[in-house]
């Protein structure tokens, strides 16, 4: 196991260094008062929770509907971002996603 964790230790650390990165952005952004650091992720979810099929569903009661459609779109359609993931990196799989 040691010997496998040696061999990825540049692609630990280029995700690493990918998350200390946006974190600290963010960081950054949120103590100067940024107005885009604090707007944007309400627009975003919200405008996400309006445009989802399920949360619409389960808004109005269906939740049956809604935990199926939820369903279905997970099984169907989670492995279409792994995939293009792997095929984008060869020797860093997660590195396109996460960057992203």
């Amino acid at each position: 196991m040691i010997h496998a964790l040696h061999r990825a230790r540049s692609g630990i650390l280029v995700i690493a260094l990918m998350y200390t990165i946006s974190l600290g952005v963010g960081i950054f952004m949120t103590h100067s008062g940024s107005r885009f650091a604090f707007t944007y992720p309400d627009s975003l979810v919200a405008t996400a929770h309006w445009d989802d099929q399920a949360s619409r569903a389960d808004d109005v009661g269906q939740h049956l509907r809604g935990a199926a459609i939820d369903f279905s779109r997970n099984l169907f359609m989670g492995a279409i971002p792994r995939t293009g993931c792997r095929i984008g990196s060869d020797s860093h799989p997660a590195t396109p996603l996460s960057s992203y």
